[in-house]
């Protein structure tokens, strides 16, 4: 079976989230089934500074787009570590120059970052389809960058090849004005139900036509499959999500275990594993990384405050994420003396104000406004426990990295952080999406911290959980059977 993965990034040629590690890790994955996958990616600036010299020129094509004709380069590149080839699309006008996303806080901003991934999405079904001799059995796209993908399949190039598309982001729709309509190959002349229902509030949302035209869709936990069919969850698209739910699925993302180990983690101070029952040794060493983690980071307070517990936060500083939570508890968390607070992450400006003014205030609350990776595995390793009180988490791996780290999440009961933590077996849960909820579960699991049988047998529940890709993979290549036929 011949799978073709397009999407927006990939790890480790380029990244900017979460995406970029499934459309990195799936193909390897799959691998083990059988499945032979490929990758396109638009070659963006960035790309070809970093990768050009290491890329191979194998083909060009041209597409009529905006009523012309476009000219556009294919070169080919290797993931490292599995053999998986990947094909960037070249053209300086709409792919290759520039930043990767454009920021679309204004109408011509977000034109531009329409046009160019219909630009890809066109390019990428013109080669595939005329051009190369490689044809996929399945194109598998990945959120609105590649949602007109299905429809110019089915639609326009009139192909069989079977389409799946993946929602990792809801929110994110990728809307446009209906100049995009000639792209798309739409004569307005001829009447076409999906786009001409999208086009009736006098915009095009690619997204939607993902939905409308895909031969499956899926998201990325089956919790998410289903709140996007809720008016609470569905970003506007929860009736027409409703109406496709009898090709709707979910799948929770893996985890790729040779960079979240921490058994092989380079980064920590010092490296551990679980052998057997026992967790003592998890704890001891869980202690010492915590130990020199806060010498590293020359914390100095009265207290010492590696004898108490650390409560870990690695995030983007959004409210999607649930900071509001945090400020709706502000007088606890500056008050309490029972366990560290250490956050790393940017975000939005007014969170990163409050952050940096609640580490002023309290000894307890430690805040760095960075991203840097090393640091983020090394408070993974210290940590005991992890906060993520998302308002909305369509799979989360964050959750996943603390319980291979020994550090208990405690997560809001949304999308995947519900998928994957179970309420006091190998983490804790709030329901309610108040910072009281929230103040409660910290309680909780403050004080259970202390109750060495109970905590252990925590730990030891939330280190044997397998969110390994071999796990995901085997439910994409039976979605893939399923489409193609051989289910």
């Amino acid at each position: 079976m011949k799978v073709l993965q397009i999407a927006s990034e990939c790890t480790p040629i380029i990244k900017t989230g979460g995406l970029a590690d499934v459309v990195g890790s799936l193909p390897k994955a799959l691998l083990a089934y059988g499945v032979e996958a490929k990758v396109a990616l638009p070659l963006y600036e960035e790309i070809g500074d970093k990768f050009g010299h290491q890329l191979k020129a194998v083909s060009s094509g041209s597409i009529n787009f905006q009523g012309n004709e476009h000219p556009y380069s294919v070169f080919k590149g290797v993931l490292a570590e599995g053999d998986i080839e990947v094909y960037l699309f070249q053209n300086d006008e709409f792919l290759s120059k520039g930043e990767i996303y454009y920021s679309e806080d204004t109408p011509h901003r977000q034109k531009q970052s329409t046009r160019r991934f219909a630009f890809f999405s066109r390019a990428v079904v013109d080669f595939f389809t005329n051009i190369s001799d490689w044809k996929p059995d399945v194109m598998h796209c990945h959120d609105w960058h590649a949602g007109i993908v299905p429809h110019l399949v089915k639609n326009e190039y009139k192909q069989d090849t079977k389409t799946i598309f993946t929602i990792h982001n809801l929110a994110m729709q990728g809307v446009s004005d209906l100049d995009i309509l000639s792209i798309l190959g739409h004569d307005r002349r001829i009447p076409d139900h999906d786009i001409d229902w999208d086009a009736e509030d006098g915009n095009i949302v690619l997204l939607l036509q993902g939905i409308l035209a895909a031969d499956i869709i899926n998201t990325v936990s089956p919790s998410y499959a289903y709140e996007i069919t809720t008016p609470q969850f569905g970003e506007g698209l929860d009736k027409v999500l409703q109406k496709n739910k009898h090709k709707l699925f979910g799948i929770i993302n893996g985890l790729d275990y040779e960079v979240w180990d921490p058994k092989t983690d380079e980064f920590v101070f010092h490296q551990y594993e679980l052998r057997g029952e026992e967790v003592g040794d998890i704890r001891e060493k869980k202690f010492r990384n915590k130990v020199d983690l806060l010498a590293e980071m020359a914390v100095r307070t009265d207290e010492d405050l590696s004898q108490l517990p650390m409560m870990g936060i690695v995030s983007r500083l959004t409210r999607q994420k649930g900071f509001q939570l945090l400020e709706e508890i502000k007088s606890y968390l500056l008050e309490q003396k029972d366990f560290t607070l250490m956050v790393l992450g940017t975000g939005d400006d007014d969170i990163e104000r409050w952050l940096n003014t609640w580490e002023q205030e309290s000894p307890y609350i430690i805040f760095e406004n960075k991203f840097d990776e090393g640091l983020a595995h090394q408070i993974y390793a210290a940590s005991d426990m992890f906060l993520i009180p998302s308002k909305f988490e369509p799979c989360g791996l964050t959750q996943m990295i603390s319980m291979k780290y020994g550090a208990i999440p405690i997560v809001s009961a949304v999308g995947g952080l519900k998928d994957t933590v179970i309420p006091n077996v190998n983490g804790y849960v709030f329901e309610e999406f108040t910072g009281t909820a929230l103040l409660e579960t910290m309680k909780q699991a403050v004080h259970e911290y202390h109750e060495n049988k109970i905590w252990d047998k925590l730990v030891h529940k939330a280190l044997q959980a397998d969110f390994s890709w071999n796990v995901s993979a085997k439910q994409y290549y039976l979605l893939y059977q399923k489409l193609v036929g051989q289910l």
